[in-house]
């Protein structure tokens, strides 16, 4: 069984790892299954028909990452400063080897004397690997989907 204490401090290291530009070290965290998905627009829609700005599985977060690390991303340098707030923890479907979690976010981001607040939902579905946790799947609501958006070049 996947306990509290194991979700809210891998939901903190996941925080701490994008913040910190650790991408490899936040890469190692999906499972060879992930979907990452970022919404655009609209809160939920048909990814076969309407844009995202992220839909991603394993493949694609490769290239995602390689991508940041490259030093070719030039909406990264100088890299956003980036610092967040994990909270409003609740479980849902938590019985056996995965779990479903929603949860909020408020992410400050600096970058070139701009800041930016972003704020949304997460859900993640996290799947107990060995002695650790992994996500199968991250799905990030963005409070102002529909609306113009700054640099979101950073992991989210």
């Amino acid at each position: 069984m996947i306990t509290r204490s194991e979700v809210e401090r891998f939901l903190y290291m996941e925080a701490r790892l994008m913040d910190g530009h650790a991408y490899d070290e936040w890469f190692g965290l999906w499972t060879d299954d992930a979907r990452y998905w970022i919404p655009c627009n609209t809160d939920d829609h048909d990814t076969r028909t309407h844009v995202s700005l992220v839909h991603e599985d394993h493949e694609g977060l490769i290239d995602r990452i390689a991508r940041l690390k490259s030093g070719a991303a030039w909406s990264q340098d100088p890299t956003s400063r980036l610092c967040r707030v994990v909270s409003n923890i609740e479980f849902a479907d938590c019985e056996g080897p995965e779990c479903e979690v929603h949860s909020v976010f408020n992410l400050t981001a600096v970058r070139r004397g701009r800041t930016d607040i972003i704020a949304g939902r997460n859900l993640h579905r996290l799947r107990r690997v060995g002695d650790s946790l992994a996500m199968v799947s991250k799905t990030v609501w963005l409070v102002d989907n529909n609306e113009v958006m700054n640099n979101l070049t950073f992991l989210i």
